[in-house]
C-alpha cells in the first residue's frame, strides 16, 4: 500500500513539475508586443476582424498586439509563417477555411506546413454566411427558379465567385451538388462586380454577405438565399438554403485564432478566456453584428474538433468538384 501511495505521489509531483514552465510562462507573458498574422490583405473581412480582436487582446494583456498581413497562395504563406514560428505566445494566427482546411484538399496543391500538427486552435471567433444574388432584371426571382433554370440548361449558366478555393466558391460547389445542377464557376479577384451581373456576363454571384448588403438594400441586387443555417443579421428577410428545402445545408467562412503547436497551454487558455469574454461583451457583439458574423466561442478542444469536422465535411465536396488552382 505504501509503495502504491508513493508511486501516485511521484506521478502527481511529475505532472506538476511538467506544468511549471507553462504556469511560469503564463504568469510573465506577455513582456513584449505580440504579432497576430492575417494571411489575407488589408481591408478584407479577415483583416478587419483580426484588428478588432488584436485591439481587445492588447488592451487586456497590457501589450500591443500588432496585425501583420502576410498574403499569398490562398492564405498558405501567412499561415505557414505562424506554423513555423517559435511557440512562445508571441505569434498568433487569424485562421480561415482556405489555408486550414480547403487548400489541402485541392488536387495539386502543396502546403509547406501541416495544419493539424503544427498549429493549435485557441478558439472560434465566429462564422460568416455567403449570399447568392442575381440582377433585378433577371427572370430568376427565387432559389427554386435558379435551380429550375440551371437544370433546363446544364452547364450553360455562369456563377461569379470571389476566387477559386474560397469559402464562397466551395459553397457554390456544394449547392450544385445538393441541387443536381451545374454552373460554370467564374473566379474574380475579390467580390464579383455589380456591372458583370447587370451586364449579363454572369447569371448569379456568391460572396460573403457583408460585401453585397448595401447593394441589396439599394435594390441594385436581388438576393436569393444565404448559406448559413440561421438567417443573416444583416439580411434577415433573405431565406437560408436550409429553409428552402436543402436540409442542414451550411457553408460558412469561419475565423479561428491559432498558435504554433507547443505554445504553453496556460497561454492558450488565457487568450481563449479573453476572446470568449470579448465575444460576449457589448463591444464584441457590436463588432459581430456590424460585419455580419455569428458569434463563436468555446474551448480550444471544441475548436480542434470543429476544424477536424470541417476537413471531413469538405473532403468529398472538393474531390467531386474536381477543380485545380490556377
Amino acid at each position: 500500500m505504501r509503495m502504491l501511495v508513493s508511486r501516485r505521489m511521484l506521478a502527481t509531483a511529475a505532472s506538476v513539475f511538467l506544468m511549471l514552465p507553462s504556469i511560469a510562462a503564463a504568469e510573465t507573458w506577455p513582456t513584449r508586443p505580440i504579432t497576430l498574422i492575417c494571411p489575407f490583405g488589408a481591408g478584407g473581412a479577415p483583416d478587419i476582424i483580426a484588428r478588432f480582436v488584436a485591439q481587445e487582446l492588447g488592451d487586456k494583456l497590457g501589450q500591443k498586439v500588432v496585425v501583420e498581413n502576410r498574403t499569398g497562395a490562398s492564405g498558405n504563406i501567412g499561415t505557414a509563417a505562424v506554423a513555423k514560428a517559435a511557440p512562445d505566445g508571441y505569434t498568433l494566427l487569424l485562421g480561415t477555411p482556405s489555408p486550414l482546411v480547403i487548400n489541402r484538399l485541392i488536387e495539386g496543391t502543396k502546403q509547406s506546413f501541416d495544419p493539424d500538427t503544427e498549429l493549435t486552435p485557441i478558439g472560434v471567433i465566429g462564422k460568416s454566411a455567403s449570399i447568392l444574388v442575381t440582377s433585378p432584371q433577371s427572370k430568376v426571382k427565387t432559389l427554386q427558379d435558379l435551380v429550375a433554370a440551371a437544370k433546363a440548361n446544364p452547364g450553360g449558366m455562369n456563377a461569379g465567385v470571389p476566387g477559386l478555393g474560397t469559402s464562397s466558391h466551395i459553397a457554390m460547389e456544394l449547392l450544385m451538388q445538393v441541387t443536381g445542377t451545374k454552373f460554370a464557376a467564374i473566379p474574380y479577384r475579390g467580390t464579383p462586380p455589380l456591372a458583370d451581373l447587370i451586364g449579363g456576363q454572369i447569371d448569379v454571384a456568391i460572396t460573403p454577405t457583408i460585401a453585397y448588403i448595401a447593394l441589396i438594400n439599394e435594390g441594385a441586387l436581388r438576393p436569393l438565399a444565404v448559406t448559413s443555417l440561421e438567417r443573416s443579421a444583416q439580411a434577415a428577410n433573405v431565406p437560408t438554403v436550409h429553409e428552402l428545402g436543402y436540409k442542414d445545408f451550411e457553408a460558412t467562412t469561419w475565423y479561428v485564432l491559432m498558435a504554433p503547436t507547443g505554445t504553453p497551454p496556460a497561454i492558450i487558455d488565457r487568450v481563449n478566456e479573453l476572446t470568449n469574454a470579448y465575444l460576449k461583451s457589448e463591444a464584441g457583439q457590436k463588432m459581430l453584428v456590424q460585419f455580419d458574423v455569428a458569434a463563436g466561442g468555446g474551448t480550444p478542444k471544441a475548436a480542434k474538433e470543429y476544424l477536424m469536422s470541417e476537413v471531413e465535411k469538405w473532403r468529398p465536396i472538393v474531390k467531386a468538384a474536381n477543380f485545380k488552382m490556377q
